[in-house]
């Protein structure tokens, strides 16, 4: 119970401060609301969670800490909820070929910022898979 009640605390920490830095990424410029802002922090957060997830396959780190950045940083930072929302309202204002080229791009951009991740993740863990 008390593992338990560790993760929840890292998971709880990790989304206040990665839902922050959304807010804060969003609020940084009029260019980033809307679309713009929520593809940079879903590519940043792509990149984050792709970097862990290489980085754990080659370094044993705490549960406690894969979670609170993994689960809490990174869930926090992105936002799935925004991403439907601006598609729909890109849609709803009839743009729908910039809501086709931010779907594409959020989707293959978040992909291919995950390899990214990973490949940089490995290497900083000093993995055999360089």
């Amino acid at each position: 119970m008390k593992q338990q009640s560790i993760l929840i605390g890292a998971v709880a920490i990790g989304g206040g401060l990665g839902s922050s830095l959304r807010y804060g990424i969003h609020m940084m410029s009029p260019l980033t609301h809307g679309p713009l802002g929520t593809i940079i922090v879903n590519l940043i957060a792509s990149f984050l969670l792709g970097a862990l997830v290489g980085a754990v396959l080659n370094r044993s780190f705490p549960e406690w800490l894969r979670a609170g950045f993994g689960v809490g940083f990174c869930g926090g930072l992105s936002t799935m909820s925004a991403f439907a929302a601006d598609g729909v309202f890109l849609i709803t204002d009839q743009h729908l070929v910039f809501a086709g080229v931010y779907m594409i791009v959020s989707l293959v951009g978040g992909i291919c910022f995950s390899f990214c991740g990973l490949v940089c993740g490995q290497k900083w863990a000093g993995g055999a898979n360089q």
